[in-house]
């Protein structure tokens, strides 16, 4: 387990340092890109990508239900001829699991698509394509990635994801709502380009809904740093602010935000270190201390309350690894900076 020992950081915010002890992290063999999603009945499901041979990959769906400790295998999802990544899952109010991925043929074909299972993950079945690039702008090898679901104010279901099939730009973050539960999908909109277009690749983006109804969007901007990470925010899920948003200091590269049961936000990245907001992430401050040990920096993080004073990161690191760490403790906030 992890303990955590008081630590007082800028503008008189008292957090928390984490340090590990006890047991080792849950080991879940040679993966990448570990993803989770909870039920309310303590169950929880994960998504990770297996490379079975060089140039070849899958995705792996398990289920555990002690607070993630153990986990079984489930299901396999897989597209012949080509390469399955970037999993991502979420459960949709009727207890349907979607489940959107990147599938490719490098320099041929590049599509996201939407897998569902109605019998709790043993079995999937492809439903839709969120967005594809084919043909001659396929060989030019630029592509589609990193899809991240999420549920909308009136239930219906949207994805944020990476494109770089318009011309002018090297990459831009795109959004498309699902009317039906991900059936079908409506137009793309563009929600963070560089203005008037250009090399800067804004990408990696994560969304979560803050206590105030609102909506976070953080991601990367490769060519700014080192994939400096940066944030938006929208009232609805839907309508972002124009241009590159806002930078978050201290963070690098792949970006996840986790809105926690209490109201704050806690941030991390591929910096390794970890950021929390009381304010609806408008302003940040690191929290103290090394919250797991860096063996590599370019893990791919992600966050999630699993328990009541617990979060889990996984982390790709050759294995894809588990790590708890105890929720900093709830402190006095730091005043609201102006809209």
């Amino acid at each position: 387990m992890w303990r955590c020992f008081p630590h007082l950081v800028g503008l008189g915010l008292a957090l928390q340092v984490c340090a590990q002890t006890g047991p080792e992290p849950v080991d879940m063999g040679r993966g990448a890109w570990g993803r989770l999603a909870p039920d309310d009945k303590g169950r929880w499901w994960m998504v990770l990508t297996r490379f079975p041979a060089p140039r070849t990959s899958h995705l792996e769906i398990l289920i555990s239900t002690n607070h993630c400790r153990d986990w079984t295998p489930l299901a396999r999802v897989s597209e012949p001829g080509r390469l399955v990544d970037n999993g991502h899952l979420l459960l949709r109010s009727d207890g349907t699991l979607l489940l959107a991925a990147r599938s490719l043929h490098e320099g041929e074909s590049y599509q996201l698509p939407v897998y569902a299972s109605t019998n709790e993950g043993r079995t999937w079945q492809r439903w839709s394509c969120i967005d594809a690039i084919e043909g001659p702008v396929a060989q030019q090898k630029r592509g589609l990635w990193e899809p991240f679901l999420f549920s909308l104010p009136d239930g219906r279901v949207s994805v944020i994801y990476s494109s770089e099939k318009h011309e002018g730009y090297s990459q831009v973050l795109s959004q498309k709502s699902s009317p039906d539960g991900g059936r079908t999908w409506g137009p793309e909109h563009r929600i963070v380009e560089e203005p008037k277009g250009g090399r800067l690749r804004p990408g990696m983006g994560v969304v979560t809904r803050t206590h105030d109804g609102r909506f976070l969007l953080v991601y990367e901007v490769v060519g700014l740093g080192r994939g400096q990470v940066h944030f938006k925010r929208s009232e609805d899920g839907e309508r972002w602010p124009p241009g590159l948003g806002t930078p978050v200091p201290g963070h690098e590269a792949a970006p996840w935000v986790l809105a926690l049961r209490d109201g704050r936000l806690l941030l991390t990245s591929c910096r390794n270190t970890l950021s929390i907001s009381t304010n609806g992430g408008l302003t940040w401050l690191p929290v103290g201390g090394e919250p797991w040990p860096v063996r590599f920096q370019y893990t791919w993080p992600a966050l999630y309350e699993i328990a009541p004073e617990t979060i889990l990161a996984s982390r790709s690191e050759g294995p894809v690894r588990l790590y708890f760490c105890r929720i900093p403790s709830p402190a006095r906030r730091h005043s609201d900076p102006p809209e």
